[in-house]
Formats: C-alpha cells, sequence, structure tokens
C-alpha cells in the first residue's frame, strides 16, 4: 500500500497493477474480476487502469503474463554453442522454463478461451525465437519449431512433458537430427 501523499508511477504503478490483476484472479477468478476489484486492489481508480490496458481482458492477460514464469534468456545470447554438448547445456534450460510457463498457465481459475489461446500463442512466438536463437544457423526452421510445437500441444490438451520426456525429447529427437556443424 502506498504511504498517504505518495503517488506512484510509472514501472512501480504498472507492477502495483498487475500484482492486484493477478490477486483478484486468484481470489475470484478470471471471468469474475472486475476493473473495480483490480483498481480497489491496487489502491488506484479505474481510468488509471483503462489508460494502460483499454480492456479487462487486455489487464487480465498481461497480469498472467506477468505472474507465470517468464523463459530464461541464454547466458551470453551472442555465443551459438559449438558443440552438442553445449547446445543440449542451453536449450535443456530454456525447454524446461518453456514447459513451466505453459504449466503455469492453466493456474487461473475461469479464464476464457480466447485470453488463454493469446498468452499461449505470446508464450509459443517468444519460446520459438529463444530456441531459434540458440541453434545454429543452419537448423532448418522445422527442427527448431518441433520442441516448441510439441510442449505448445500438449499444453492445449492439459498436458505436460516430465522432465524424463522433454530430455527424451532433445536427446532423441532434436539434437541427432541437427545439421552436422556442430561437433
Amino acid at each position: 500500500m502506498p504511504r498517504p501523499g505518495h503517488r506512484r508511477r510509472g514501472p512501480a504503478l504498472e507492477q502495483a497493477i498487475l500484482q492486484a490483476a493477478w490477486a483478484e484472479i486468484l481470489a475470484v477468478g478470471f471471468t469474475a474480476a472486475t476493473m473495480d476489484g483490480v483498481a480497489a486492489r491496487a489502491a488506484t481508480s479505474k481510468p488509471v487502469l483503462y489508460r494502460r490496458w483499454p480492456t479487462k481482458t487486455d489487464l487480465l492477460v498481461a497480469a498472467v503474463d506477468a505472474a507465470v514464469p517468464d523463459l530464461p534468456t541464454p547466458a551470453d545470447p551472442t555465443v551459438a554453442p559449438s558443440t552438442r554438448t553445449q547446445l543440449r547445456s542451453a536449450l535443456l534450460p530454456l525447454l524446461s522454463g518453456l514447459r513451466d510457463r505453459y504449466r503455469a498457465l492453466t493456474a487461473p481459475s475461469g479464464m476464457d478461451d480466447a485470453a488463454l489461446a493469446a498468452i499461449r500463442a505470446r508464450t509459443h512466438a517468444t519460446g520459438l525465437a529463444r530456441v531459434t536463437a540458440v541453434l545454429p544457423r543452419s537448423t532448418p526452421p522445422e527442427l527448431a519449431r518441433l520442441p516448441v510445437d510439441a510442449l505448445h500441444a500438449r499444453a492445449t490438451l492439459g498436458e505436460t512433458l516430465t522432465d524424463a520426456e522433454l530430455e527424451g525429447l532433445l536427446d532423441d529427437v532434436i539434437l541427432p537430427l541437427l545439421p552436422d556443424d556442430l561437433a
């Protein structure tokens, strides 16, 4: 709660609103969440919310997106892995993070299908961009899509890959199909 007479602005206000929206979703569900409820939890006004997010769905999707685990970023994205071992070490945490993000997206109760699809689509695009950035340039785009599409499809079905299944996908499918320019 802000101090009396102290006005939050910029990122601090936005973060407080997103946290309040997430708390509202957890308390009453995605569908029952209201802008009034979020404004009260954030100790701000509805016009402040609407200046940043034109609709309730936009705000709630942003709150869910901010609350679920973000995808890891490679330690140094300018240095491409030069061996299969290095590539595996870069891809495994990325794919695990993507799986965990998809898993967390099932948490909010009452989320409508359109909002969930929008968040999953953004997660898919981000995951694909990060996986593609790690893979050698000679990797066919279809191969880069394979692990991301597999995680996305399983999440859409309400399922998730176990650690062993994820490692199997990487070790038995993805890495053997990569071009031979890796040691």
